[in-house]
Formats: C-alpha cells, sequence, structure tokens
C-alpha cells in the first residue's frame, strides 16, 4: 500500500493501519468514509485556498469521532500540511497559521463531546480548543478552558505548564493585568528551574510568547521604554534561535509603540504656552516635527513587518498591521487611507471571525469618523457602540475601559458636557481596577481628552 501511495492523503491512510476485518459492521461505513476522504478525494488544485487544502483531513477526523476511534484522533490532527513554498506544518498548526480557528474550534468540539467521558487524556484537545477560542478574540471563553485545564492536569506537568501559560496570556490580552501578569510569571519560574524544558522548541517559543505578553502589559501600563526593552529582547533571542517567522509580531509593537510615545508633556506644555503668551516657558517645542518623527518611525517598522509578513503568505498578520497603519494615516490627518486600510483590516477580521480584532476596527472607525467633523459624530458614536458591545460580550476588560473614554469624547462634541466628564471619570476608575491607572495613563488619557475635545486630533493613545 504504501510503495502505490502517492499523495499525502494516501500515505496517511497507509499509516493508520487500519484492519477492516477487525472493525464491526455499524462502524464500518465511518471507516469507509475516512479511507475515501484520504484517498480517493481529488487533491485540492492549485491555487487552492487554505480550508480547500485540509477539507479531506477535517472530513476524516469528523469520522473518526463518529467511529469513536481515539487512535485514528492524532494521526490525522498531525498529519503534515504544505503551505506554498513553506515547510510542512502539522495540521492543527496549520489551522492556526491559516487562521481558521472556527474550523478548530468546531473540530475540537467534535473530539470533546466523544471522548471527554472517557478515560482518554483529551488534554491537549482541550488546550487547542483554548487557543481556537482566544484566535477568534473570544478571550473570556478562552480563559475559562485554560482555567479548567489547570484544575483537571496537574498530574500532567506538560500540559499543566502550558495551560498555564496560555491563561496567564489570555487574561494579559483580555485586560486582567494583575492574574495574567501574575501566571505569567509562575510559568517562567518553572521554566527557568527546569533545563529540559526550555531546551525544547515548543517550550522556549512558549517562553519568548511570555516575555512577549510582558512587554504587552508594560506598553499597556505606558512604560514604553521597558516595553521595547522586552520586545527587542525577543526580537534578538527569535533571530538568534532562527525562529525568523516568529519576529514580525515584536516589529509590529516597535511600531505601535513609536506611534504612542512621548507625547503627552508636549502637548501640555504647548497648551500652556498658547495660554501663557505674554510668560512663555523657556522650552524648545517643536510637537508636529516630534510627531512627524515618531510616525515616520512607526510607519518604517510596520511595513519592514508587513513585507517580511508577505514573504510567508502570513494574511493575519497582514491584517494585523494594516489596523495599525490606520492608526498611523489617521493621526496624520490622512484619513481617507486611513479608512481604506482600516476597511482592509475589519474584512479580514471578519472572514477570519475574530472578533476582538472587528471591535478594534470598530473603534478605530469612531475615531476616523470623529475627525472627520461634526457632521459624522452619529457614525462616530455608533462605532463606539459597537465595539463596545463586543468587549462586554467577549470579556475585554481593557476595551470596555478604552470605548468608556471615547465615548467621553463624543458626549463632549455633542455639547453634554457634563456626561462627558462623567464617562471620563468612569474611565479612570475602570482602568484602577485593572490596576493600570498610574502617571503615565492618566497624563495620557487626558492628553487624548484635550486633543480629541479641543485640540488637533493628531495623536492617539
Amino acid at each position: 500500500m504504501t510503495n502505490n501511495s502517492t499523495t499525502p492523503g494516501q500515505l496517511l491512510f497507509a499509516n493508520l493501519n487500519i484492519d477492516f476485518s477487525k472493525i464491526s459492521k455499524d462502524k464500518r461505513p465511518f471507516y469507509i468514509a475516512i479511507k475515501y476522504y484520504l484517498t480517493v478525494k481529488d487533491e485540492p488544485p492549485p491555487g487552492a485556498s487554505d480550508l480547500e487544502k485540509v477539507s479531506r483531513y477535517l472530513e476524516s477526523l469528523y469520522q473518526a469521532c463518529k467511529a469513536e476511534d481515539w487512535g485514528l484522533i492524532m494521526p490525522i490532527l498531525s498529519a503534515p500540511i504544505k503551505k506554498s513554498s513553506d515547510e510542512p506544518q502539522l495540521l492543527y498548526k496549520y489551522l492556526e497559521s491559516a487562521a481558521l480557528f472556527s474550523k478548530l474550534l468546531e473540530t475540537t468540539k467534535d473530539i470533546i463531546k466523544v471522548f471527554q467521558s472517557t478515560d482518554t487524556d483529551i488534554n491537549f484537545i482541550l488546550i487547542l480548543k483554548g487557543r481556537a477560542l482566544s484566535g477568534m478574540g473570544s478571550l473570556g471563553e478562552s480563559c475559562k478552558t485554560f482555567e479548567n485545564i489547570c484544575k483537571q492536569s496537574c498530574q500532567n506537568q506538560k500540559y499543566y505548564i502550558e495551560a498555564k501559560a496560555r491563561l496567564g496570556i489570555c487574561q494579559v490580552q483580555a485586560g486582567i493585568y494583575d492574574k495574567g501578569i501574575s501566571n505569567i510569571n509562575t510559568v517562567i519560574d518553572v521554566l527557568k528551574s527546569d533545563s529540559l524544558s526550555t531546551s525544547e522548541s515548543a517550550f522556549f517559543i512558549l517562553m519568548t510568547e511570555l516575555l512577549e505578553n510582558i512587554a504587552f502589559y508594560e506598553m499597556a501600563r505606558g512604560n514604553f521604554d521597558n516595553a521595547i526593552i522586552f520586545y527587542s529582547q525577543v526580537l534578538d533571542t527569535r533571530i538568534m534561535k532562527g525562529f525568523v517567522d516568529k519576529i514580525i509580531g515584536p516589529l509590529v509593537h516597535k511600531g505601535i509603540i513609536h506611534r504612542r510615545v512621548c507625547i503627552p508633556p508636549l502637548h501640555w506644555l504647548t497648551f500652556l504656552n498658547s495660554k501663557l503668551k505674554s510668560y512663555p516657558i523657556p522650552v524648545k517645542l517643536d510637537i508636529h516635527e516630534t510627531l512627524r518623527e515618531n510616525y515616520k518611525l512607526a510607519a518604517h517598522y510596520l511595513k519592514e513587518a508587513k513585507l517580511k509578513a508577505e514573504e510567508i503568505q502570513d494574511e493575519t498578520t497582514i491584517i494585523w498591521i494594516a489596523h495599525h497603519l490606520a492608526w498611523v494615516f489617521l493621526n496624520q490627518g490622512n484619513y481617507a487611507k486611513a479608512e481604506e486600510q482600516c476597511n482592509i483590516s475589519i474584512q479580514g477580521y471578519a472572514n477570519f471571525e475574530d472578533k476582538r480584532g472587528i471591535s478594534d476596527c470598530y473603534e478605530q472607525l469612531g475615531f476616523i469618523h470623529l475627525a472627520k467633523g461634526n457632521e459624522f459624530i452619529q457614525k462616530a458614536e455608533d462605532y463606539f457602540t459597537k465595539s463596545l458591545n463586543i468587549r462586554e460580550n467577549t470579556g475585554s476588560s481593557h476595551g470596555i475601559a478604552s470605548c468608556t473614554l471615547d465615548l467621553a469624547l463624543v458626549e463632549w462634541h455633542k455639547k453634554q458636557y457634563l456626561i462627558s466628564i462623567k464617562n471620563l471619570i468612569k474611565s479612570f476608575n475602570l482602568y484602577q481596577k485593572l490596576k493600570i491607572l498610574n502617571i503615565s495613563r492618566v497624563a495620557r488619557m487626558l492628553t487624548l481628552y484635550y486633543v480629541w475635545t479641543i485640540g488637533n486630533k493628531t495623536w492617539t493613545m
């Protein structure tokens, strides 16, 4: 059988070693279906979509679930899938890299439904389910999934470590910073004390992901110098270890930081000097030049990251970069380009059913319409409200606080000044609950409020 096999599906089927003579009549149709999908069904044509390339394997997994045959699940789930000219990826990794999170979630649910009441160890499948939920922006559900794994798999150190790490990462991304950072630090300590784990490729990548999320946390707190240090460390380490395909994220975040950094003091000094014309503060100010340089550097990092993402055909990252390029264009006053990039991003996120990405784009569209003038105030409010609704449904605490501040800006332009100030105060309270309301955050929030109410709308937080 193996010698005559000419396709990856046929090779996989041969390696499954299915003995039809030992299969009961009631289950035989499921195995016949598996054989059909892996050996008879045509190979996907050139130019096939990411989903078309793996549909036969997903169908085979579904039939394996109906047959209740755990022995087939992992071999099929680990089938090597080739994407363009890249090295083959295991099926479950391919689904993640192609952002087919909804398909990964559907598959894991099918497997869990069949095997959760048996003695089979399905912790790995549960972890994949949590990762799929996270990829779709359902951070609250993802956190619950990883919490349950941690409670149930203490005896399985490998799965416990990854579940604890993924829980910490999801919590940080959801704005549950204190618990998230605590869990991340716990896992880092475990990995550092276990030389075997840190020498394994998977755990090494996990370690850099943990450091990357500490950098994200520092960025959220406004500690940009610390964030740059962590992102640079992650970037250098991944390059040194040869994980070139994983350097794009830190590059994008460097671009994000340079879009946001160092502005509040300049804004307020410029504002004070405009009011104290007779006695100006004796400081040389050129906020516009500083902004131009920051945005130029931000665009440089983002475009460099985009080129690398295009080289490896990483569509999800290209969509993410479009979102952040839109912020740069918005701050530069180029609203048409900002909206164009935002629409590219939101369409991509919609295709991948990424709720978090969609909510981020709605917030961005709110700012774009707010920048266009008073005739677009209602549209801006509608987009901010859409973003808030999604974030409330997905449990994004940081996102809820951000949208509350956004709506304060809208109320100001509607001349509802008391409601505006009330929402501003509410946003302070929400950030305080997240334990990231430090001096830097307060300064940045007040600056955003000033810039987008009576200022020139050239900076975003």
